[in-house]
């Protein structure tokens, strides 16, 4: 967040530090849908997976 408050007054405040937070979001987003290594590495941790009932 420090990160963000600083460029957000590197541009005067044209590009307020939300905006700085929302494209980190977006690009965790997308790394997390591309990540299928690191996926694969934690699906082997999980012992208990829980079962749903598919809903008709």
């Amino acid at each position: 967040m420090e990160l963000m408050y600083r460029l957000e007054h590197h541009s005067s405040n044209m590009i307020p530090a939300t905006y700085w937070y929302r494209l980190h979001s977006r690009k965790l987003e997308e790394d997390i849908k591309l990540d299928t290594e690191k996926r694969a590495v934690e699906y082997k941790r999980v012992k208990n997976n829980l079962v749903f009932k598919k809903s008709a």
